[in-house]
Parts: structure tokens; C-alpha cells; sequence
């Protein structure tokens, strides 16, 4: 197996103390704060959040757009279930939006079910090349971890 990149390496070594997961739940919630102050030298926390701004805005917009020309041609399509589109984001990034004819939503709390029309599902993928072959290091070395601990 290579190497993981020490960079990597040393941030994860970082972030690991904050990583506080719920006996329960088996859920760990870190911090923003953990991301503000791990960011690389001459990366403002401002900065990012004027990029995270542009992508919420994107996304929102790109929603919009595939929503509106999705039910659209859904309405002209009765045998059409739903509608996909992907808008590429820098790189192979992308942002992924599926409007559905209809989805059926159950509360938790009650059980009781409502059906809506036109329901849209969105995913924000962030998938950089340049860090492909890393995370394919990150994977590996995590499943002969778990093979050790695991069984």
C-alpha cells in the first residue's frame, strides 16, 4: 500500500481527539469550529464561507432550475417517474438534483404519511482528481485496519 500524504496524515491525527462518538447512537456531530481553525495557512475561514456561500447559491439556483423544467416535462411525460440532472462544479465535482413525480414522506414521531408532489432530492459531490488517488490510500488503509480489528 502507499503512503498516506503526510499532510493528510497530520490533520487526521488532528482531528481525531474531536471525533466524540454517542454510545447510543454511534453518531459523532464535530464541531465548525474544528474546520475553521484546521485550515491551511493563508485560507481564511472568510474565505471559505464566501465559497460554501457561492455553492449554497448555486445549488439552490440549479435546484430551482431542474425543479421547475423537470416537473415540466414530467407533466408532458405521464410514464416518466422522475427527472435527474447533474451540473458540474469545478473539477468532477459535481451538485446532482432528482425531482420525483412523487415521494412518500413519514413522520417519525406519528407514522402518518404524506404523499408529495414534486419532491426534490440534492446532493453536493466533492470529488477533486487531484485527491482521488489519495482517498483510494485513505480507503485501503482503513479496510486493512478493520480487517485487523474488525475480524
Amino acid at each position: 500500500m502507499s503512503e498516506i500524504n503526510q499532510v493528510v496524515r497530520e490533520l487526521a491525527d488532528k482531528l481525531k481527539p474531536e471525533i466524540k462518538i454517542d454510545e447510543k447512537s454511534g453518531i459523532s456531530k464535530v464541531s465548525s469550529e474544528v474546520f475553521e481553525k484546521n485550515l491551511p495557512e493563508g485560507v481564511t475561514a472568510e474565505q471559505c464561507k464566501q465559497v460554501w456561500g457561492a455553492i449554497q447559491t448555486y445549488k439552490d439556483a440549479s435546484a430551482l432550475a431542474t425543479g421547475e423544467v423537470g416537473v415540466e416535462f414530467m407533466s408532458k411525460n405521464k410514464e416518466v417517474p422522475s427527472v435527474t440532472a447533474e451540473f458540474g462544479a469545478l473539477g468532477h465535482n459535481h451538485i446532482d438534483h432528482t425531482v420525483l413525480r412523487e415521494h412518500t414522506l413519514r413522520n417519525p414521531k406519528t407514522q402518518e404519511t404524506t404523499t408529495v408532489p414534486g419532491y426534490i432530492m440534492t446532493d453536493v459531490s466533492i470529488s477533486a482528481v487531484k485527491r482521488n488517488a489519495e482517498y483510494a490510500r485513505v480507503r485501503q488503509a482503513i479496510e486493512e485496519q478493520a480487517k485487523k480489528l474488525l475480524g
